[in-house]
């Protein structure tokens, strides 16, 4: 078996995590015990699927690559992916959606935890307005071409509440059911969730090669100074920041703001382009700045390239300190 690559590593390890809802999402390095042979062994269900695969394009196993492996609870015995008339009984089974590549396309199954289930997605080909404009605006997120991106599989679904299932402490949602999409496709070997609401024009990112964007991706602070600094930022994949002012105030009350979609994008590429990285920096003015972004890619930043992220979220910050953050209608 071929040795995974960084991003199957993260999957698994978010995959695992979602057994325990008391554990939160981790993009660090998996602990897990080797098996194997030193491997990480796939979920039965992510095997399962990949053979099936395997006897549909009379190739070997071994040629396939398990791109991402992501945790769900199916609603119904046909793992949401019935035919048209299929009678599906509502049932709440445990699984995976599994993603395969194998040669330039990437193939998606919907599986339970064990294989005895498998049911494969087949390519979009009437894909939904919503779908077109979610590969549309991915492809002004990265800089790319639309034709680059590959629709993986939508299908229709009621999320619970106004955020989508989404969920963010520092903000509130309406808690009413809301009928939208779950929207995946695949770009250089990262899979991106979306989810859009039919209320919404705007796709809203869920996760990035399983990294759930309810988890922050950076998140800075300020202490210190003549200037007695008490700032707090997170920066969340969803297009949020929240940001905490506590000079001479308890802080308790976020001020929550949206990013541009010029912001998204370069906190998005440094996601999927950069290490890991935690970064501690005394200023000029007596300030101490710790900074960390949980992020998938292989670069290492260099320090000039940490500073500007640094100032990415100062820029964040400002205005908070300005006073000038005003209400927004929530989701």
């Amino acid at each position: 078996m071929a040795r995974w690559s960084f991003v199957i590593t993260v999957c698994l390890v978010l995959w695992l995590a979602a057994c325990n809802p008391n554990q939160q999402p981790t993009t660090q390095t998996a602990t897990l015990p080797p098996q194997d042979g030193g491997f990480i062994q796939p979920p039965a269900g992510a095997l399962q699927a990949r053979r099936e695969l395997a006897r549909e394009l009379n190739v070997s196993p071994q040629s396939i690559t398990i791109q991402a492996i992501e945790s769900i609870t199916w609603q119904n015995s046909c793992l949401e992916a019935g035919d048209p008339g299929e009678i599906c009984a509502e049932q709440e089974i445990p699984g995976l959606i599994v993603t395969l590549r194998y040669g330039d396309r990437s193939y998606t199954y919907h599986t339970d935890l064990d294989g005895v289930l498998v049911r494969p997605i087949l390519s979009v080909d009437e894909p939904s307005t919503s779908a077109l404009q979610t590969v549309q605006y991915l492809a002004g997120l990265l800089g790319y071409n639309s034709q680059a991106i590959q629709l993986l599989s939508e299908r229709q679904t009621t999320f619970s509440d106004g955020c989508l299932e989404i969920a963010i402490a520092e903000i509130p949602c309406t808690q009413l059911p809301v009928e939208g999409r779950i929207i995946r496709l695949g770009v250089e070997n990262h899979i991106f969730e979306f989810r859009i609401s039919t209320f919404d024009s705007i796709p809203v990112l869920a996760s990035v090669d399983g990294y759930l964007s309810s988890t922050p991706a950076l998140n800075w602070s300020r202490e210190g100074s003549s200037q007695e600094y008490c700032d707090g930022l997170k920066v969340y994949l969803n297009g949020w920041s929240v940001q905490y002012y506590c000079r001479g105030q308890a802080s308790q009350n976020p001020g929550i703001m949206r990013l541009s979609p010029e912001q998204l994008s370069r906190l998005l590429r440094w996601f999927i382009r950069l290490q890991p990285f935690e970064f501690d920096q005394s200023s000029a003015d007596g300030s101490q700045i710790r900074m960390t972004l949980n992020s998938l890619g292989l670069e290492e930043a260099d320090t000039p390239l940490r500073l500007e992220i640094s100032e990415f979220a100062v820029s964040l910050l400002a205005p908070i300190q300005r006073g000038t953050v005003t209400p927004f209608p929530l989701p």
